[in-house]
């Protein structure tokens, strides 16, 4: 995982190991779109071209589990990737070519 730090989930929402993984990624790069292929290597640790939707299941388990927290909400960029929205940043998510993801306007 190359989150500089492990975000801590919100106070009683509980976590399995991937979803707690996931939202990780997620939280630590927050407001940066993260591409489908780059979860899939950094946190199942599949290779480039793996085809699953893996991905698609647990970001739906995050969004279910995040829906009652307030200023945090997990957005599909179509043909993109996911961004973890915080209140503080959701209307500017930044490019991040690195982590093979684009600018969101």
């Amino acid at each position: 995982m190359t989150a500089p730090f492990a975000p801590l989930p919100p106070a009683g929402v509980r976590f399995t190991k991937k979803e707690r993984e996931l939202f990780q990624a997620l939280a630590g790069n927050a407001n940066c779109v993260l591409s489908r292929s780059y979860l899939l290597r950094e946190v199942w640790g599949y290779h480039e071209g793996t085809r699953t939707r893996t991905v698609d299941v647990h970001i739906r388990r995050l969004r279910k589990k995040l829906e009652r927290t307030p200023g945090v909400r997990i957005c599909t960029v179509f043909r993109q990737g996911y961004v973890m929205e915080t209140a503080d940043g959701a209307s500017e998510t930044v490019r991040c070519r690195s982590r093979g993801a684009v600018l969101r306007g």
